[in-house]
């Protein structure tokens, strides 16, 4: 059996439990600030809805069809930073069911970016807030927006929310909704460190090469990267970048070891420079051909 309940966030450090009615259509969200989870009750407890089966995410679905009432960039803006707020609150609140918390809030808060970085006004201000990290193309034409979503893992997860611009200047904003390759899609849910322009050679847009770091367990990290194609209107994530026909390259890396990763915009080279317990290093190093990056080789 579902139900749908609301959690009464404050910006504070508490929050108030109130239940409203079960998760039927006739449902809407009603205040952005406040924390919407689809659970399930069985023989075990309450457990979040999977993102997999016969459970549909219905909050998310309903958050995607909000209409957000502010007018202005500086009114929305302003809700989004009230957000931002409830959810770094949550950061540092302890909560057994964290992921039903904060789900809605982290979804909530895609949606008012999504809006808020379609307006070019953004351009020139971009968001600034705690929970924020940002990666910045030197074109300015590619910005990715980055924050923890804290689901109660023991390492973290981000959500990234992209804006790019198009040809003529106008301003467009999108989530990853498209899957990498299932060997590398640890690199979906890592955190953008650095974004270059590359110099393509092809005719389809725009590529940009994003660099990304996280974690795969709580004692595995990684870093990767992914070409992302910009063609008109759209960002594509599933451009085949790495050769032969990979979206992605990823190294996974252990406690006791460490990875750093470069990008030379003079050679074009792409390189990984690996270190074991042991102390040696192996490197690695990828050479972008005008269209894609292939493995050098010795």
């Amino acid at each position: 059996m579902k139900y749908f309940v609301s959690y009464l966030s404050f910006i504070g450090l508490a929050i108030a439990l109130c239940a409203c009615g079960s998760g039927d259509d006739d449902n809407t969200v009603t205040d952005p600030t406040a924390i919407y989870s689809i659970i399930k009750e069985d023989t075990s407890g309450i457990d979040v809805v999977s993102l997999s089966g016969n459970n549909p995410l219905w909050v998310r679905k309903q958050i995607e069809q909000y209409q957000i009432p502010e007018q202005t960039f500086e009114e929305k803006r302003a809700t989004l930073y009230k957000i931002l707020d409830t959810l770094y609150t949550l950061n540092h609140f302890e909560e057994e069911d964290v992921y039903a918390v904060v789900d809605s809030l982290n979804y909530m808060a895609v949606h008012y970016m999504l809006n808020i970085l379609q307006d070019k006004k953004s351009i020139n201000a971009p968001l600034k807030h705690k929970m924020l990290t940002t990666a910045v193309s030197a074109d300015r034409m590619l910005r990715v927006y980055t924050w923890n979503e804290n689901i109660g893992l023991d390492y973290n997860t981000y959500l990234n929310v992209y804006q790019y611009a198009d040809a003529n200047r106008n301003m467009h904003a999108c989530l990853n909704t498209q899957n990498y390759d299932a060997t590398n899609c640890e690199i979906a849910s890592g955190r953008p460190v650095s974004v270059y322009k590359l110099n393509y050679t092809g005719e389809s847009g725009c590529l940009y090469l994003l660099n990304v770091e996280g974690s795969v367990s709580g004692s595995e990290n990684f870093k990767g990267a992914i070409v992302l194609l910009q063609q008109g209107d759209s960002l594509v994530f599933n451009y085949k970048g790495f050769a032969p026909h990979s979206e992605a390259c990823m190294y996974t890396y252990m406690q006791a070891e460490s990875i750093m990763c470069a990008y030379n915009y003079k050679s074009q080279q792409l390189e990984y420079k690996i270190k074991n317990e042991a102390g040696e290093i192996h490197t690695v190093t990828y050479v972008f051909n005008g269209e894609f990056f292939e493995l050098k080789q010795d």
